[in-house]
C-alpha cells in the first residue's frame, strides 16, 4: 500500500502513501475492507469470492442476509471498491467464501436473481503491453497512490522489473506485483496493486505465491518486502497491510528509519527452493 518514491508504500506491500496528502486529494472516500464483515474464523486462505451483483443495497441485503440465516457467512460491498460517505452505493456485490460458494448457490437456487460466477483469475509474467493496465489498477487506489513522485516510481518498476499480473478472461489486468534481486540468493517485492473493485478476493495472494515460485526457481532463498512499521503513529491504518504479509508467511525483522516520514518495518520469508 504506498509521501516520496522511498519513503512510504504499497497497496500490500513497501511505499505506503503520506496519508496526510492522500486523506487531502480523496477526503470523502474511504477504503472498505471487505474481509472485516466476514467471520474471522475462517482458515486465512479461504478466498473471498463474489457469489452475485445486484443495483441496490436492499437487495444486496436481503441476500446476504438469506444466506447467513442458513449457515453461509456473507457480507456486500460497494460494487467500486470504494465506499462514498453519506451517499448512495451504486451498485454492490454479495460476498462469500469460496469453500461456501455452492452452499451459497444451493440456498439462492430458484429465487429470481442472477447469481454470477466467480470471475476467473489468471496469472502470468508481467509483459511490455500490461504497462497501461497496471498504470489503470494504480489509478483505482488513489488512498494508496497519492503522489506523482510514486505514482511514477511504480510505473517506471512495471516496464523495468520483472513481475506477475493477475488477469480475467479478456485478459485486462487486475492487479501486478514487480520483484528484484538484490543478491542472488534474496529478492524484494518492490511493487504490488490490486485493482479496489477486485481486492480481499485472494488476488494478491495469488500473485505473491507466484511470485515467490518463480524466484524460487532461479535459487532465491529470501523474499522480502517493506511496510509501514506497527511502532509508526500511524500504524494503524495499516494494519490490513501487515496481516496481509503475515497471513502468506512474512515475518517481521526490525524497523528501517530509511523514508522522508514515516517508520518502515521490513518483513522476510524463507523460500522453498526445492
Amino acid at each position: 500500500m504506498v509521501c516520496a518514491a522511498r519513503s512510504r508504500g504499497r497497496v500490500f506491500g513497501r511505499r505506503l502513501w503520506c496519508r496526510a496528502a492522500a486523506r487531502a486529494r480523496v477526503p470523502h472516500l474511504t477504503q472498505y475492507n471487505p474481509a472485516f464483515g466476514m467471520n474471522a474464523g475462517h482458515r486465512d486462505d479461504d478466498e473471498i469470492v463474489e457469489l452475485t451483483r445486484v443495483p441496490t443495497r436492499f437487495e444486496a441485503d436481503a441476500i446476504a442476509t438469506d444466506l447467513r440465516t442458513n449457515g453461509v457467512t456473507a457480507t456486500v460491498v460497494p460494487a467500486d471498491g470504494w465506499l462514498p460517505h453519506m451517499t448512495m452505493w451504486q451498485g454492490n456485490r454479495v460476498l462469500v467464501f469460496r469453500s461456501e460458494l455452492d452452499a451459497a448457490r444451493e440456498i439462492l437456487a430458484g429465487e429470481s436473481i442472477g447469481v454470477t460466477s466467480p470471475l476467473e483469475v489468471g496469472l502470468r509474467a508481467l509483459e511490455p503491453r500490461d504497462a497501461l493496465g497496471c498504470d489503470a489498477v494504480v489509478a483505482t487506489l488513489p488512498g494508496f497512490f497519492g503522489l506523482e513522485t510514486g505514482i511514477e516510481a511504480c510505473a517506471q518498476a512495471v516496464r523495468s522489473e520483472r513481475g506477475v499480473v493477475a488477469v480475467d478472461g479478456a485478459d485486462d489486468v487486475l492487479g501486478f506485483a514487480t520483484w528484484m534481486n538484490h543478491r542472488p540468493h534474496a529478492a524484494e517485492i518492490t511493487w504490488a496493486a490490486v485493482k479496489a473493485a477486485e481486492r480481499n478476493r485472494g488476488i494478491g495472494r495469488r500473485i505473491v505465491r507466484e511470485v515467490e515460485s518463480l524466484a524460487a526457481a532461479t535459487g532465491t532463498e529470501w523474499m522480502t518486502v517493506l511496510t509501514l512499521s506497527p511502532n509508526d503513529p500511524e500504524a494503524s491504518t495499516y494494519a490490513p497491510t501487515r496481516h496481509f504479509w503475515h497471513t502468506v508467511g512474512y515475518t517481521e525483522l526490525c524497523d528501517l528509519d530509511i523514508w522522508d516520514v514515516n517508520l518502515a518495518v521490513i518483513l522476510a520469508k524463507r523460500l522453498e527452493t526445492g
